[in-house]
């Protein structure tokens, strides 16, 4: 028989959980059966087996966080679910459960006081709803230590500014087009600022053309560099990765062609091997490479405007060529390409180390806090190695200030370039 009880909410409210029963909720096409064993309360909701087959729980309750949970029951191995929270649409499969009833939690979510409803539609046995209040602690704040100690007064006030912002605020920011010429043209920051009248705080720019292999190949840079320093002028974030085209040993076939050398399946350049000989062609060809990069992040350095530098990323999956033997040839690889930036040099020593000649100081190495290096030496999380004076970034709130400098008595509060 189908569910009518349509006006009044039938649930319950234990140490904070709400608990909604299945069978005294609104069922749509559907009914209360009492034949599978296990269920709380009265019964369990059965037979949706239609389209618009449905359930809808019906509830009151405090501003919190919760955890929405469902006990369902389920003989397949698999069934696919949808649930709308109010006006939020979550889809999900359900696993099988032996026709044993079992508790799975869905999601977490923010309600605001006052009357909820969840729908749910998929073809399994639901017991009842729960809605767990969950109570998450304020982010721990790393140390206000900087990992290079060459850096200067300004990194370590960025790095206050980050921490200070961490948990409470988040920029606005736009990565750039892949393509050559839109990423040179800013065209997406552009939409941006055509859309809303503002730029955002962070532009996210890759230096993809700017590998040597590329160069060689006929790709032109068009000045990028030059241009992102131009829209960054006194008040903008930069934030640049690096999609490394292989220096050398480049496929060049159909679905491998030479432009797409940053993935694993267009070389055959072996870094292990490369990195192993520092004798080898291969290996001046990866500190050239490092070189031909770090040039670009002098011009930064010189105009005295910050980055935050993620090369490398992703290297914990094996699409990209500096990932493909696996993470701690991933984490070798960043340990020498830190190491060569640095440095900026060609010259090694006999054992294969750097000499230090000419440091690159501009630059938070957003790709150690990622999950790419978790467990290896070479994780910072967090901890920029530089970041130069007298910028003052844009920012998404009127309420964060990016940073004070008391010797300029300088202080930031915008919502964005205008």
């Amino acid at each position: 028989m189908a569910l009518l009880k349509a006006s009044i909410a039938f649930f319950r409210v234990l140490d904070d959980e709400i608990l909604v029963e299945a069978e005294e909720s609104v069922g749509f096409g559907v009914e209360v059966d009492t034949t599978r064993a296990g269920y709380s309360g009265s019964g369990y909701v059965t037979g949706f087996d239609a389209p618009g087959d449905s359930l809808m729980f019906t509830f009151t309750s405090q501003a919190h966080v919760y955890e929405v949970r469902i006990r369902y029951a389920l003989n397949p191995p698999i069934k696919p679910y949808a649930l709308r929270i109010d006006s939020d649409r979550i889809n999900g499969t359900f696993l099988g459960t032996r026709g044993a009833f079992k508790e799975k939690t869905i999601t977490e979510v923010r309600l605001a006081e006052g009357t909820h409803t969840i729908v749910f539609s998929g073809d399994v046995d639901i017991d009842y709803l729960k809605l767990v209040p969950v109570h998450h602690p304020k982010p721990q704040l790393p140390p206000r230590r900087l990992s290079d100690p060459l850096a200067g007064p300004a990194t370590q006030a960025l790095f206050n500014f980050l921490v200070d912002q961490y948990g409470r605020h988040i920029l606005a920011g736009q990565q750039g087009g892949r393509v050559n010429q839109r990423q040179a043209m800013l065209e997406d920051i552009a939409y941006v600022r055509q859309a809303t009248g503002k730029d955002p705080a962070v532009g996210v720019f890759d230096l993809i053309s700017y590998s040597r292999s590329r160069i060689e190949r006929g790709e032109d840079p068009q000045n990028s560099v030059e241009r992102w320093l131009d829209w960054a002028a006194d008040d903008a974030l930069v934030s640049l990765s690096w999609h490394w085209n292989a220096p050398t040993d480049l496929i060049d076939q159909p679905g491998r062609e030479w432009w797409s050398g940053f993935y694993t399946r267009a070389r055959t350049f072996d870094l292990a091997e490369a990195l192993a000989d520092t004798t080898s062609l291969r290996f001046q060809l990866l500190l050239g490479d490092i070189d031909a990069i770090a040039a670009q992040l002098h011009k930064f350095q010189d105009a005295n405007v910050p980055i935050l530098w993620r090369p490398l990323h992703e290297a914990w999956g094996e699409w990209f060529w500096w990932g493909a033997r696996g993470l701690k040839r991933s984490s070798n690889c960043g340990t020498f390409f830190i190491t060569g930036l640095s440095t900026f040099t060609t010259s090694t020593t006999s054992s294969g180390c750097i000499r230090t000649t000419m440091p690159i100081r501009t630059g938070i190495p957003a790709m150690l806090s990622s999950t790419s290096y978790r467990g290896t030496s070479i994780r910072t999380t967090l901890h920029p190695s530089s970041f130069p004076s007298g910028r003052r970034p844009r920012t998404t709130l009127p309420a964060a200030s990016w940073w004070h400098f008391r010797s300029q008595g300088r202080t930031g509060s915008s919502l964005s370039r205008t």
